[in-house]
């Protein structure tokens, strides 16, 4: 048979061929490092010292500084109060009525401290600094009275007792003692001449993106002495309650409605009829970061009774160390 016709034989194989070594395994790509973990500025998350909502409630009265930390609040607060009334003078020997004009604008610039204690304590200081002018004009008359001085200083210890739960909002207590330091014996007064202590108590509520605040105050006056007489102001109840809201990590906006129930005061341990009063005001703020440790927060505010001032307007700016 040719060479084409031979029959396909499997021949066996030699050694060499038949022991093969086998091929190394391939070995697979490393996998690549784990990506670092970002931080939450990083990732867009401000961390709560830094959110405009927890600092606007700390000026709120609502939540206290951690321990240690410390702030310093310039301010000024403008309000004007204005009357229509009618009274009897005499106008060459005749009683005649006349309508008669007042017109009061008040300034009080402010320096605020505030420092964050151990066992959820907190302490603030508030020293005022008051400009006021008042127009008086009565049958033609026009009488300008003016004064500048300060305040009445202010001191108060502010305690958390019980942090929001399921069910229970978060509780905080306040004492605060109100001095007689503004002087209280010129036309317009710059000062009550009275020291009082006011003892508060808050409750807050978080309910994202809201907070809610209440608050109920009783501030017992003492006797002073006021145009050289003495003068007691008249014990007052205090209801506010306030909404903030977060509109993003570095604004807020707050809703709020101040109350006070004034009783009558008394000159020379008489009542002065008619001197109690009620005076609340609605407001309406804003709250802006401006850095890691300031913010700024304005405040308009309307007066809704008639003894409440007819607008009001402030600004302040805390500065956290």
């Amino acid at each position: 048979a040719s060479e084409d016709e031979l029959p396909n034989l499997d021949l066996p194989q030699t050694p060499e061929e038949a022991v093969q070594t086998p091929e190394p395994p391939v070995p697979l790509p490393a996998e690549p490092p784990p990506a670092p973990t970002q931080t939450a500025q990083e990732e867009g998350i401000e961390p709560p010292a830094e959110r405009a909502l927890e600092r606007s409630l700390v000026q709120q009265g609502g939540l206290l500084l951690p321990p240690w930390t410390f702030e310093i609040q310039p301010g000024f607060n403008y309000s004007y109060s204005g009357s229509n009334t009618l009274r009897i003078t005499e106008v060459g020997g005749e009683s005649v009525v006349v309508q008669t004009d007042a017109n009061r604008d008040t300034l009080e610039t402010s320096l605020g401290f505030r420092v964050g204690l151990p066992w959820a304590m907190q302490v603030d200081v508030l020293i005022p600094y008051i400009f006021d002018d008042e127009d008086i004009v009565s049958g033609g008359t026009v009488i300008r009275t003016g004064d500048a001085g300060l305040g009445d200083i202010q001191l108060s210890l502010s305690k958390q007792l019980l942090t929001q739960q399921e069910r229970l909002p978060s509780l905080l207590a306040t004492v605060a003692w109100k001095t007689a330091s503004g002087d209280s014996g010129g036309d317009l007064g710059l000062g009550t001449g009275a020291h009082s202590i006011q003892l508060a108590g808050t409750a807050v509520i978080a309910r994202d993106p809201m907070v809610y605040v209440g608050t109920v105050s009783i501030t017992e006056s003492f006797e002073g002495e006021q145009g050289g007489r003495d003068y007691d102001p008249g014990d007052s109840l205090g209801l506010r309650v306030a909404a903030i809201l977060a509109v993003s990590p570095d604004t807020s906006f707050t809703f709020g409605l101040d109350t006070d129930f004034v009783e009558d005061a008394e000159v020379e341990g008489e009542r002065v009829a008619g001197s109690d009063a009620v005076i609340a005001v609605f407001e309406l703020g804003v709250g802006l970061i401006l850095s890691r440790s300031a913010l700024l927060t304005a405040t308009a505010g309307i007066g809704v009774t008639e003894e409440a001032p007819d607008f009001q307007f402030g600004m302040a700016v805390p500065i956290r160390f």
